[in-house]
């Protein structure tokens, strides 16, 4: 009976350990034949950053290729680490480093709504860090920073959107300069990403210049440049034609010279047709 019992505890364990390893998934890949790859891999409800040496594995047949890359990698140890860094041994095999160190975060906290990156449904993307996600019963856009090198760009366009959320309490009747922001975005306990309004329309043409102009310049008098302004970043609305901004991941601080530099080229943003700043080609 005892016997018993021990080997069905022996045989649960297993079956656990089994599922851990099961509910791994790649998030996120910046792969790379040359340099090193990244991952963010969820692990249950953790998340691990994985970077595979050059050499490691084959670039087409595993690197490429999540359910191959998982299969290959050394087991994850248990416990609260960060990130992994996998390099090829003295004998060719791949062996591991692991690391606690804390991941990069968003510093400028200034919406009250958290939301748990982990919980949200995707069913759709816009781009490598640019999914659309469901919450709350509607769909919305979710931006991330899939890795370290990312955060920097969501601290600043976070930094936009608590200017422009001031600019539309302070002067409710005009209409809003961007999509609605409704909180931050959060992977085990640190903001990296923020949840916005998914805005319905189509990217701007050469007749919506007018109205392209204006928001611009609205843009500006909030002491704002938005830094890589093309037609795929305005969203006008067929309706009622009222055009919004999206995307200030580039903004700056404004100057004379800036403000007039981005008037001025308006009229060949809106001409341009090479596909700059549309839908990003990813590697996810």
């Amino acid at each position: 009976m005892h016997l018993a019992h021990h080997n069905s505890q022996h045989k649960m364990a297993r079956q656990q350990e089994t599922n851990v390893e099961g509910m791994k998934k790649v998030l996120s890949m910046e792969v790379d034949g040359d340099t090193e790859s990244e991952y963010r891999i969820q692990v249950n409800n953790q998340v691990k950053y994985i970077v595979v040496q050059p050499g490691v594995y084959d670039f087409d047949e595993i690197l490429s290729f999540p359910p191959a890359l998982l299969e290959n990698l050394p087991s994850f140890p248990p416990g609260n680490w960060t990130s992994m860094n996998v390099a090829r041994s003295a004998d060719g095999t791949p062996t591991c480093t692991i690391s606690s160190k804390p991941l990069e975060a968003v510093t400028r906290i200034w919406h009250p709504k958290m939301v748990n990156v982990l919980g949200l449904k995707e069913t759709g993307r816009f781009g490598a860090r640019v999914r659309i996600v469901e919450w709350e019963g509607r769909e919305v856009v979710a931006k991330i920073a899939r890795f370290d090198f990312e955060i920097r760009l969501v601290e600043n366009e976070t930094r936009v959107y608590e200017k422009l959320e001031k600019d539309k309490i302070k002067y409710p009747d005009l209409p809003a300069i961007s999509p609605a922001f409704f909180g931050h975005l959060t992977e085990d306990g640190r903001v990296m990403g923020m949840l916005i309004e998914k805005l319905e329309g189509r990217m701007a043409r050469i007749e919506d210049i007018s109205a392209c102009e204006t928001i611009v310049r609205r843009l500006h008098t909030l002491g704002i440049v938005h830094g890589d302004l093309n037609r795929h970043n305005f969203v006008v609305d067929e309706q009622s034609g009222i055009v919004r901004l999206i995307d200030f991941e580039n903004a700056k601080d404004y100057s004379n010279v800036k403000a007039k530099e981005e008037i001025d080229s308006l009229k060949d943003q809106l001409v341009e047709d090479t596909g700059r700043g549309g839908q990003e080609d990813f590697s996810d």
